[in-house]
């Protein structure tokens, strides 16, 4: 998808620096649409995060190379080490639209596309098994503990809600859970967005998925839509909204992928899986926490989906 901004653009500015970047799909509307004025409402070293004028949620991020792959994102090809959004501040202007980025002294063309919706395809039961495997493997072996841990009372409550297809009970869990839990993207928040993007992703590939998608993926996606940033941080209730829909952080989508043979198997699923672990300090525990319990709810489903060695998945 090419967005040139157009000859004599309000974006340029005396002094402005002007660099490429790689934007999520999900954001094309805002990007490739006419410029609209906003402001950044938090900054950091991996990303400033922006609000359009008259709203309150984040509506995008510009985010250095070694950030997490937010679907609302467009990301710079520099590092934080390289401090590129030294010059920006909460509280400068900014203007989004006609294929740019611009606040403070920084101008971002989008130069490349990448999505965040894994394509669909058939996942079958085998694929099913291979994916649950590397899952299992990864939150073993080489995985730190999520942030509310597997024991927690809410946690629990969620997983086993999926597994019998229990909407109400998920909704109870998921109010819990939204908002809970250490970092800026609370546990809760990964888990239940990494989940929900999950049935989301899968559902057009497999029949069990699709069953569980309708029993309680869709309550729930109408349910963490519906005004989350009222009761998480803002950054967080933008992810959730965007994982309702089947577009969670790139790191995730990666790992969706791999539930299909065709993407690599099972060592593609493991290599997936340990690049997420690696965000943050629990996120990606946290995050992978959501996609595990997926995985043992369609196994619960058909009791096809089994682990490499015929265990039950955690």
């Amino acid at each position: 998808m090419a967005v040139v901004a157009s000859p004599g653009s309000a974006l340029r500015t005396p002094g402005r620096v002007t660099v490429p970047g790689c934007a999520c799909t999900a954001a094309a509307a805002l990007l490739a649409g006419p410029p609209r004025s906003g402001r950044v409402v938090a900054c950091g070293r991996y990303a400033a995060y922006l609000s359009l004028s008259g709203r309150a949620d984040v509506a995008l991020a510009v985010c250095t190379s070694d950030a997490v792959r937010v679907p609302f994102g467009i990301r710079l090809g520099a590092p934080a080490a390289s401090s590129p959004l030294a010059g920006l501040h909460a509280g400068d202007p900014v203007t989004v639209g006609d294929g740019a980025v611009s606040a403070g002294t920084l101008r971002v063309t989008v130069a490349r596309w990448w999505a965040a919706r894994p394509a669909g395809g058939r996942v079958t039961d085998s694929d099913l098994a291979s994916w649950a495997a590397a899952l299992q493997w990864a939150r073993e072996e080489h995985g730190q503990a999520p942030g509310l841990g597997d024991q927690d009372t809410e946690v629990l409550r969620f997983a086993g809600a999926l597994a019998s297809r229990d909407a109400p009970q998920a909704l109870a869990a998921t109010r819990r859970l939204i908002g809970r839990g250490p970092g800026s993207t609370p546990s809760g928040d990964d888990l239940v967005g990494s989940a929900l993007a999950a049935m989301h992703v899968l559902a057009p590939s497999h029949p069990a998925a699709a069953a569980l998608w309708a029993a309680c993926g869709k309550p729930l996606a109408a349910a963490v839509t519906a005004r989350p940033e009222t009761s998480t941080t803002a950054v967080s209730a933008a992810l959730l909204r965007y994982a309702a829909r089947g577009e969670p952080i790139g790191e995730v989508a990666d790992l969706l992928r791999c539930a299909a043979g065709a993407h690599g198997g099972q060592d593609a699923a493991r290599a997936a899986a340990l690049r997420l672990l690696g965000i943050g300090h629990s996120s990606g525990a946290d995050c992978l926490q959501g996609l595990a319990a997926v995985a043992a709810a369609l196994r619960a489903a058909g009791g096809k989906v089994q682990t490499s060695s015929g265990g039950a998945l955690r």
